[in-house]
């Protein structure tokens, strides 16, 4: 046999089973496709997501070749596939193949999208939701505050009232001890807690944000730095208002700053929130008496003195109304 033969019988050998195979192509049928999207119902029934992935695909594949004639078909399979992607995300997540399960719920959400499934893209966007947050806490637990950061901003973006995300975008920012970016994120926490009805969250954030800043006042006060002190009690009462606690430590920066008045003006704020307990109302009383001596009012002093002579004050107290101030 020539080589020239050879060639031919080989290029005619080669041809006949390109033919063979385009014709096995072409000869799936309705039928077949029916019986893919038949074994795709049994597997996902019988909770086999990826193989059932696997049988809906070959379905659309059919469909798609039969044109017309396997629309209806087709448009059963494109009205399952999300959800079995959704399905597929779940199974990984309850495996704990959290990864895994977070680019399935990704692309659970592109198919939603693309065959206008929305309930499958909010199921995955709620589940990726709360999967960034598990990651961003557990970054935020090794102390990688930023990677934590990025985590908690991605489940708000997929979940945009995550009230646990924007509580712990507060907390990453007291690790970091941003001040401005601490203020911002606790009043966006409690603003979306509040419209959430999540009492819980909203309390938490505004004591986080509360007693960050009081602190950083009394920390302030004790480093006789008395104007950051001042500002830090100021914006922790702009997330407490009411707070004895508050009121009486910018008394004591007040005190310290020998600025009788404020001291006596916050005093009085005080007492206006502390609890009706002569004894707990007493530590203002002490302070305003003190305030009211130094500034020579010695009948507004003994008056502070006498209301301050209640538990824990009542030995300091009388001392002075009976031997500094003699009062009458």
């Amino acid at each position: 046999m020539t080589i020239e033969n050879y060639l031919k019988k080989t290029l005619l050998f080669l041809s006949a089973l390109a033919m063979i195979t385009v014709k096995s192509f072409s000869q799936s049928t309705l039928n077949d496709g029916i019986a893919a999207f038949n074994k795709g119902l049994e597997e996902r029934q019988a909770e086999n997501y990826t193989e059932a992935l696997n049988q809906f695909d070959e379905a659309l594949r059919i469909a798609d070749s039969l044109g017309d004639e396997g629309e209806e078909l087709k448009i059963k399979v494109e009205t399952l596939l999300p959800q079995v992607y959704y399905q597929i995300g779940m199974s990984l997540y309850n495996q704990k193949k959290i990864d895994e399960a977070i680019e399935k719920f990704k692309e659970t959400i592109d198919m939603g999208n693309k065959y206008n499934d929305g309930d499958a893209v909010m199921k995955a966007s709620n589940a990726l939701s709360q999967l960034y947050y598990y990651k961003g806490s557990t970054n935020y637990k090794q102390e990688n505050f930023n990677d934590a950061l990025d985590y908690f901003r991605k489940a708000i973006e997929m979940q945009s009232d995550n009230v646990r995300a924007y509580y712990m975008i507060e907390a990453v920012y007291k690790s970091l001890d941003d001040d401005d970016s601490l203020m911002t994120a606790a009043k966006r926490s409690m603003e979306v807690a509040k419209a959430s009805n999540d009492n819980k969250y909203y309390d938490g954030s505004l004591k986080l944000a509360k007693d960050y800043f009081l602190v950083k006042a009394n920390s302030a006060k004790d480093a006789k730095k008395f104007e950051e002190a001042l500002k830090y009690v100021k914006y922790s009462l702009e997330f407490d208002a009411e707070s004895p606690t508050t009121y009486l430590l910018l008394v004591q920066i007040y005190s310290s700053m020998q600025n009788w008045d404020e001291e006596i003006a916050a005093a009085e704020k005080g007492l206006e929130y502390e609890k009706k307990d002569p004894a707990e109302q007493a530590k203002f009383y002490y302070e305003i008496g003190n305030a009211y001596k130094e500034k020579g009012d010695n009948e507004k002093a003994c008056d502070a003195f006498k209301k301050a002579s209640v538990g824990a004050f009542k030995e300091s107290s009388e001392y002075q109304i009976q031997y500094v101030l003699k009062c009458g």
